[in-house]
């Protein structure tokens, strides 16, 4: 990482997704260089583990790789937990939706779609049912995403759990 910062020149550096590959590279590039860097915060990436504490720089040395062999992975959750805590080194925080903005700051910047890719009218609505196993009379609600918890699926779950017909069905696609 450290040859690619010194190769890397840029006024503003974006690191996508606050992981520890991209904001180490991005701090090293802001570093070298006086870049800005940008942090884009488009999912809560602690929801993928069950331990959400954080981790500071200060614990750093009370980790031990020989008797934890996922610390040699720079996705796993220690090191997410620490780049939550890195995230107050950036100097501009974009996040995809209110729930991050309410966590995290940021400037909000919504992730959008080519609705034209989703128009009834090119897809064969039967057919679709048929390959993907939806009963073709089912009335769908729909999630479409990477299913966590902390996106509202309990609640919607819920929600249509309570409507009183029972073609209607919860349909998670992620």
């Amino acid at each position: 990482l450290e040859a690619l910062a010194e190769r890397m020149r840029a006024d503003v550096v974006i690191a996508c997704k606050p992981r520890l590959p991209s904001l180490q590279l991005g701090s090293l590039i802001k570093r070298r260089h006086g870049s800005l860097l940008v942090i884009d915060v488009d999912d809560y990436e602690l929801s993928f583990f069950k331990d959400q504490r954080d981790l500071t720089v200060a614990e750093l040395p009370s980790l031990d790789v020989a008797a934890d062999p996922t610390l040699r992975e720079p996705y796993e959750n220690q090191w997410t937990r620490l780049s939550e805590h890195l995230l107050k080194f950036g100097d501009i925080r974009l996040v995809s939706n209110t729930a991050l903005q309410h966590k995290f700051g940021g400037v909000m910047v919504p992730h959008v779609r080519d609705e034209r890719q989703f128009d009834p009218r090119n897809v064969d609505r039967e057919q679709a049912r048929r390959i993907h196993g939806v009963p073709v009379d089912a009335k769908v609600v729909l999630f479409l995403g990477t299913p966590r918890w902390h996106k509202g699926l309990a609640e919607l779950a819920k929600a249509v759990g309570e409507i009183k017909d029972s073609k209607v069905i919860l349909l998670l696609v992620g």
